[in-house]
């Protein structure tokens, strides 16, 4: 998981902007070419480039997320093209399973750079929705910087150095490769005494949890929780210990826990979808709307819960609440106009009202903005069926 906090963008990002907004404003987005690794091996070659492979799965929501940020923004994707041979390797292809043993792509969403040689530069894990930090990631790469053989050198030249030893570890963290990380989180903590460089709440975060994933042992999550104050890493603390109490099937401290998440870090979206998902699983109305209300109040700009705020008013047939749900489907619109699945809502809730004008023209929306889905089209006929 990655933990690190947003960063500000960087000046070289900036320096390829002017150039690429005008050249790409009429970009689709990543390249993504139809052949195989060994013709893209040769043509990196060819044409001095590195070459970047994103293992995908229709299924895994962080890739979809990437696919539609990342790789489809103009200037990150034009940049992109100029300096990669790019290739999607989807389970749809025979050669999926093989390929991601061969490179050890254990998990979703994973990103290789490599060069034309086939040495592996480095690899992006995960996605937070970060665009901007990602792509810097993506031209460090390209210009040979912060990649894992880089700082390892750095850390040989100087291994009592902090940040040599901080930033080495955050890069087995963001490589998914927990086992190596350890040692050098260890090492700052014992360089750092005093925290001067203010890692000690992220060195103790990655510490406990690996002591949770080697030995199942909750404690030392338990224990940065109560001692934590940074918010980022409390809300992943938070996350191993719900998910541990939850998998224990431990009801009452999944829920205790679940309200003090949110009493603690309330701007931290960690505890209420698991909250929301339990009382409506357990069909507790009284206690939905009440978690939906607090939902909202601390996170006003998230359209998932407005959107899921209003769908429940609309599920449970609150008639009354009706207005409400418009006004929540509408506000959610505002932040993102070109969410189908809120259209959708908003025209369902238009029908249960009788306004059937109101609620065609919303699904015809939703049909619009993704076609693929043929359920808005069946519910375009439901629409104009005249009584």
């Amino acid at each position: 998981m990655d933990i690190c906090s947003k960063m500000k963008i960087k000046i070289f990002y900036f320096a390829f902007l002017a150039f690429f907004l005008l050249s790409c404003s009429k970009n689709n987005g990543v390249i993504f070419q139809k052949i195989s690794l060994e013709e893209a091996l040769k043509k990196a070659q060819q044409e001095d480039k590195l070459i970047l492979i994103d293992f995908f799965s229709t299924t895994c929501i962080p890739c979809i997320k990437l696919s539609r940020t990342v790789f489809r923004d103009p200037v990150m994707s034009g940049f992109i093209n100029k300096h990669f041979i790019s290739l999607k390797i989807t389970d749809e292809l025979s050669d999926y399973k093989d390929l991601k043993k061969k490179y050890n792509a254990w998990g979703l969403p994973t990103v290789l750079f490599l060069e034309g040689s086939g040495h592996e530069v480095d690899r992006n894990c995960g996605y937070d929705g970060d665009k901007d930090k990602y792509f810097k990631t993506i031209t460090d790469y390209a210009a040979n910087k912060n990649t894992l053989s880089s700082l390892i050198e750095a850390y040989k030249s100087d291994p009592l150095d902090v940040e040599n030893n901080y930033r080495l570890a955050m890069k087995y963290v963001n490589r998914w490769e927990y086992e190596q990380d350890g040692r050098y989180f260890e090492n700052v903590l014992k360089l750092d005494l005093t925290d001067q460089h203010g890692h000690r709440e992220e060195c103790l975060l990655n510490i406990a949890i690996n002591e949770f994933r080697d030995k199942k042992d909750i404690g030392p999550i338990r224990s940065f929780i109560q001692a934590g104050t940074n918010p980022e890493l409390l809300s992943v603390a938070y996350d191993y210990l719900l998910g541990y109490l939850e998998s224990a099937a431990d009801t009452a401290q999944y829920i205790a826990a679940c309200e003090k998440a949110i009493e603690r870090i309330p701007k931290k979206d960690v505890a209420y979808w698991r909250l929301l998902n339990y009382y409506n699983a357990k069909k507790d109305q009284v206690m939905l709307f009440k978690t939906l209300d607090r939902t909202v109040a601390n996170l006003p700009e998230d359209t998932r819960y407005l959107n899921q705020y209003a769908w429940a008013i609309y599920e449970n047939h609150v008639k009354d609440q009706y207005p409400k749900a418009i006004q929540m489907a509408q506000k959610a619109l505002e932040l993102e106009p070109r969410a189908d699945q809120i259209w959708d809502t908003l025209a369902w809730i238009y029908y249960e009202t009788g306004d059937k004008d109101k609620a065609i023209k919303a699904m015809e929306k939703a049909a619009r903005l993704n076609p693929k889905e043929k359920r808005y089209q069946e519910n375009l006929r439901k629409f104009r069926i005249k009584n």
